[in-house]
């Protein structure tokens, strides 16, 4: 519509070590889509990793350990969780040891900021 101008809306994305998500949520501000992504309760032993996206599905906020993936396309960052699954450094890891070799994987393909 003329004159009318398209308010960006946010969702909370919770992934997995696989890349799996689950996307969840329709939000105002990136800060009320953290807000729901905190209050996740036991989700985060499945989806540990969490992020805010368009519903264009382009990362907008992350952690500080996944900054790597802010402004990038959620099936782009979820194609890098499923490679580095698969790296044998990786079983057995917990959240942030594997967060260290995401960040680490993503910098070797240049998509470090």
């Amino acid at each position: 519509m003329k004159g009318r101008k398209h308010r960006q809306k946010y969702q909370a994305c919770f992934m997995a070590f696989d890349g799996d998500t689950q996307i969840e949520g329709h939000f105002d501000t990136i800060d009320k889509a953290w807000e729901y992504l905190c209050d996740s309760g036991s989700r985060w032993y499945f989806y540990p990793f969490e992020f805010v996206v368009t519903e264009n599905q382009t990362v907008v906020d992350a952690s500080e350990k996944s900054g790597w993936a802010i402004r990038r396309r959620l099936s782009t960052v979820s194609r890098v969780f499923r490679e580095v699954s698969k790296l044998p450094e990786t079983q057995d890891l917990g959240v942030f040891g594997y967060a260290d070799v995401l960040r680490d994987y993503a910098d070797k393909k240049g998509m470090m900021r």
